[in-house]
């Protein structure tokens, strides 16, 4: 079977991409909650996240589409053009960072980020 990534669910290389996007995002989480689920669409250019944040019964779904890699300072950026999420508070707080989200990445997954969102 296929996953989003275009490469077996199975495979070494699917489990690979897989630990590193949710060591990445969980980074970012500092601590708030666990990621749950992954999914990268290449072809969409998006990538769907199911978390799990501390104090919440309940998963939260959050999309980031349209994303791009760009260099800032030497260092990777990923900016996304539209994010969603599940919940309307999450929505609001996403939409306070106006229409485009963005983040550094730490430099040790850099060539990582590089490789997996072409």
């Amino acid at each position: 079977m296929m996953s989003a990534f275009g490469w077996s669910d199975s495979g070494v290389f699917g489990s690979m991409i897989n630990k590193g996007l949710t060591a990445l995002i969980e980074k970012k989480l500092a601590g708030a909650g666990t990621v749950e689920h992954v999914e990268l669409d290449k072809q969409q250019r998006s990538i769907q996240v199911t978390l799990l944040l501390e104090g919440e019964s309940e998963p939260l779904l959050v999309s980031l589409e349209g994303y791009r890699l760009e260099e800032q300072h030497g260092r990777t950026k990923i900016v996304f053009e539209r994010t969603t999420a599940s919940r309307r508070w999450m929505a609001v707080l996403l939409q306070e960072y106006g229409q485009e989200f963005s983040f550094l990445v730490p430099e040790k997954y850099a060539s990582l980020v590089g490789f997996i969102l072409p």
